[in-house]
């Protein structure tokens, strides 16, 4: 560049004083379909097909542990002022938008929108912070952080963007306490659990968690009331209420013999199928976009035709 133009820009940037970044979360586990963008500076990045476009979609990620396909969660965020003028102008404390605070609790919830969407486990434990290519005075591939985490998924699902997304909305404007989330981060973890112990137990969890969540732990009777529930709102007709009912009271019966003995022995539970029935109820409740009024729905009111299971 002449060194005009070198000049120019320096000024311009100055007179902007805006730091622009983006903080990169790779989706290790999900494979998804195309990019989506979820607005607001949020996007989730699939690994282009052109190998050189590809390869860029991979080189700020060269020092982690990623398979091929990896998608990539990126948040746009700027730290203004970015420069400190000493002089005339008084010095400002720099403002990030949005705060680390925020951009960890979208990372969180694009984790359970992967995991309604996804018949795998989900984990997004990587960061990597990377300055605007296009700033003249921020040199460096960016700084990487990680957080602690029992299990790294192998294996990364072909996963519909467009499920993530409905998904991801869905959690925004869920009304409510924190138990549905609570209850897909133990669909998560069963995901990973190492023995059919570990996995029915968090399964049983989860299913506890966003069925009873208007219960206390010492109400009687929790299997017969979960599959009830689980019956009605998934349900289409008698005789698929039945065999819903008795699923989910297998389920947590297998939960109850894995907490009491270590083993699950004289159970004869699909694990793979109580998964997918977990995550019917969950998706059918973010359809609601609140939980339903349980009495009413077991009277066979407040009944809701659900979608087919985007995950089958």
């Amino acid at each position: 560049m002449p060194s005009e133009a070198i000049l120019a820009a320096f000024a311009d940037e100055l007179a902007r004083n805006v730091g622009a970044y983006s903080e990169l979360s790779p989706i290790l586990g999900v494979q998804l379909d195309g990019t989506i963008d979820l607005g607001g500076g949020i996007s989730l990045e699939a690994e282009p097909d052109e190998i050189i476009d590809s390869l860029a979609h991979r080189i700020p990620l060269q020092r982690l542990p990623v398979a091929t396909g990896t998608s990539v969660l990126r948040q746009r965020y700027t730290v203004r002022p970015a420069f400190e003028f000493r002089g005339g102008e008084a010095i400002r404390e720099s403002v990030t938008m949005p705060a680390l605070a925020a951009r960890e609790e979208v990372r969180q919830r694009v984790r359970l929108a992967c995991l309604l969407a996804s018949v795998g486990p989900v984990e997004l434990p990587f960061l990597l912070l990377q300055p605007d290519p296009k700033s003249l005075f921020v040199a460096g591939k960016g700084n990487q952080a990680s957080r602690t985490f029992g299990a790294m998924p192998l294996v990364a699902f072909p996963v519909a963007g467009a499920n993530v997304a409905r998904a991801y909305h869905g959690l925004v404007g869920f009304k409510g306490d924190a138990s549905l989330a609570r209850a897909i981060d133990r669909l998560g973890r069963s995901r990973l659990a190492a023995s059919p112990v570990d996995r029915a137990l968090d399964l049983g969890m989860a299913a506890e968690i966003v069925l009873m969540h208007d219960h206390s732990p010492a109400n009687t009777e929790i299997a017969h009331k979960i599959g009830g529930r689980a019956a009605w709102l998934l349900g289409r007709d008698p005789d698929d209420r039945a065999a819903i009912f008795a699923d989910m009271k297998a389920l947590y019966q297998a939960r109850s013999q894995a907490v009491h003995s270590g083993v699950l022995t004289k159970s004869k539970i699909d694990l793979d199928v109580a998964d997918r029935l977990v995550t019917r109820a969950f998706n059918a409740i973010l359809e609601r976009g609140a939980f339903p009024d349980w009495t009413s729905l077991v009277m066979g009111g407040d009944a809701l035709q659900t979608e087919e299971d985007p995950t089958s």
